[in-house]
């Protein structure tokens, strides 16, 4: 039913257009399984916000159903209420019926809603195809023909004969006439250039977006070189709205590690979960593998004449090997490694050759 594989795409598509997600939780009290639902902006009556600290969401309220219900959720932390909440909050929460997760973009510090990417610049994409469409009817404007069909002498109802009778000569038609002028006609509406009208408002589009316009194939005066230094800003936008992402999808799946955990009492801390997404800029694999291995020559070099210790040699490997898509902590892998040098499976570390 939950399906993130299936359905994360249309659950983030609806985040950047209302600047709002809540996804309410369904529980099977029995093996501690969850399903998500999904709560349309629309249908969100009211936020309330934790009476000591604005910035924290602690209730979502969703509007009277056609029964005549009204569901509260309580919003998901994986720690106790007791840990977290003071005293007025915690009676607001236990409160709520069900839980929820909630995820807003765009908001300032104590704004229990977020806000659309598109809010900035819906009223110059509005304007942009507004032009566009009224463009491409004075094109076919400017394409159509009437004819002018002038009748010297005519009477009035001479004319109005010719009008319920005359029809306009086919493609490689002949028409044969007496005393008939006809005089192909077509608009001239003598309206400026279109294109500099357009391409002035997809610039302020894209910019209001923070979209380079080159991606958009509109290469202006950019180059190779210079198109990828200019893509450096979007790529930080869309890495801290990936970052944003990535938290609530370890928050979804570490709440489930702790509703099987805690329903089927299971001893011990339980797993933690890490979300891992890719880096959006394609990076240079020759130049990081052959620095990643400099790296590696240099940090064990400086560790055997301890001139760095282990742990920070760690973080040196942990920072060169992200550029390579793999992540790690360097702490925990140290820890690893002293535990394994101490159970003598490998020589000591200062060891060159090892």
């Amino acid at each position: 039913i939950t399906n993130l594989e299936e359905t994360l795409d249309a659950h983030l598509r609806s985040l950047l257009l209302s600047g709002v997600l809540c996804l309410p939780i369904f529980t099977n009290e029995f093996t501690g399984h969850i399903r998500l639902g999904y709560l349309n902006p629309n249908n969100i009556e009211a936020i309330i916000l934790d009476p000591d600290n604005p910035s924290v969401i602690i209730c979502v309220v969703e509007k009277t159903n056609i029964e005549g219900k009204q569901r509260s959720y309580k919003t998901v932390f994986n720690k106790p209420d007791a840990e977290l909440f003071g005293k007025r909050a915690q009676e607001i929460r236990l409160r709520c019926s069900h839980e929820c997760f909630y995820l807003r973009i765009g908001n300032l510090p104590d704004d229990p809603r977020g806000r659309s990417i598109y809010l900035s610049v819906i009223d110059l994409i509005n304007a942009f195809d507004k032009a566009m469409f009224d463009a491409l009817e004075r094109e076919i404007s400017l394409r159509s023909v009437y004819w002018d069909v002038n009748v010297p002498g005519a009477t009035p109802e001479t004319i109005a004969n010719l009008q319920k009778t005359i029809k306009p000569p086919m493609h490689n038609s002949i028409h044969v006439h007496n005393g008939e002028i006809w005089t192909a006609m077509t608009p001239d509406t003598k309206v400026g250039n279109i294109v500099d009208i357009l391409n002035f408002a997809k610039a302020n589009v894209l910019g209001g977006l923070g979209l380079p316009k080159h991606w958009f194939n509109d290469s202006g005066d950019v180059n190779r070189a210079t198109a990828g230094e200019m893509g450096d800003p979007t790529y930080k936008a869309l890495t801290a709205l990936q970052r944003k992402l990535k938290t609530f999808i370890e928050k979804i799946a570490n709440y489930q590690l702790h509703s099987v955990w805690r329903t089927c009492n299971y001893e011990g801390e339980p797993p933690y979960a890490i979300a891992q997404f890719p880096d959006l800029k394609t990076s240079d694999l020759t130049k990081n593998s052959a620095a990643f291995a400099q790296i590696v020559n240099a940090a064990l070099m400086a560790i055997k004449n301890q001139l760095l210790t282990l742990d920070t040699g760690m973080l040196m490997l942990s920072t060169v090997a992200g550029q390579l898509g793999v992540e790690f902590d360097p702490v925990i892998e140290t820890k690893k490694l002293k535990g394994m040098i101490e159970e003598k499976q490998i020589q000591d570390s200062t060891d060159i050759s090892t």
